[in-house]
């Protein structure tokens, strides 16, 4: 279920191939299958004070143990470096811990 939402300013255009590379990269750095992860890659129009070329908001289940959400977070960031080719000081990420009953998906709430 990890989603990312990467946002991007217009000197680092993503094309739909290089997301797709990142995901297979992701997901077999996180050992997570492919089928259950999510990113989605939006250009930002304006960015002020400390700039970063990419920045991401990931988001993941509260009921993963602390040393899988590094895991996972420390893997798409590695991916994002390989695939991007951005210097690791370029990319933010910002992780949020999703409770139970928090998440609505297809017409369903999660709950774990």
């Amino acid at each position: 279920m990890p989603m990312a939402f990467i946002y991007v300013g217009k000197d680092l255009p993503v094309s739909e191939e290089q997301t797709e590379k990142l995901m297979g990269a992701w997901s077999s750095l996180a050992k997570i299958s492919l089928k259950d992860i999510t990113v989605t890659v939006m250009e930002h129009v304006h960015q002020a004070g400390k700039a970063y070329k990419a920045m991401v908001r990931l988001c993941l289940p509260s009921r993963w143990e602390e040393s899988d959400v590094r895991r996972i977070t420390m893997s798409l960031h590695e991916a994002m470096v390989k695939t991007f080719h951005l210097p690791a000081e370029d990319i933010v990420i910002l992780t949020s811990l999703l409770e139970s009953g928090k998440i609505l998906d297809r017409g369903k709430i999660i709950e774990w």
